[in-house]
């Protein structure tokens, strides 16, 4: 995986894929990177159609519980907002549905 200087993985050496439901109900824009999809916490919960706040609740609980470990599936990434100034935004990998 190409990566930046933070170690979080280079949005310019990825795509930018769009999942569509089969009824077209969910429509999710994801990173993908060498085969790995990375998420924002505002994606998980469109693609779950679940709340952000449960999302955050239960990604915490994830980490607390050590199931997985935060330092490697959560990368913070340089994201251009509409107001054109770069955030750092987070997003995550290796999240099911199960654990969401």
């Amino acid at each position: 995986m190409v990566t930046s200087k933070d170690n979080s993985p280079d949005p310019a050496n990825g795509e930018i894929v769009l999942y569509s439901s089969p009824g077209g109900d969910v429509r999710v824009e994801c990173l993908l990177r060498e085969e790995t999809i990375w998420l924002t916490q505002q994606q998980i919960a469109e693609l779950f159609g679940v709340d952000k706040s449960g999302v955050s609740r239960h990604l915490k609980n994830i980490y607390d519980e050590g199931e997985l470990v935060r330092e490697s599936v959560v990368a913070k990434i340089a994201t251009t907002a509409a107001d054109g100034k770069s955030y750092q935004v987070e997003y995550h990998t290796h999240i099911s549905k199960k654990r969401v």
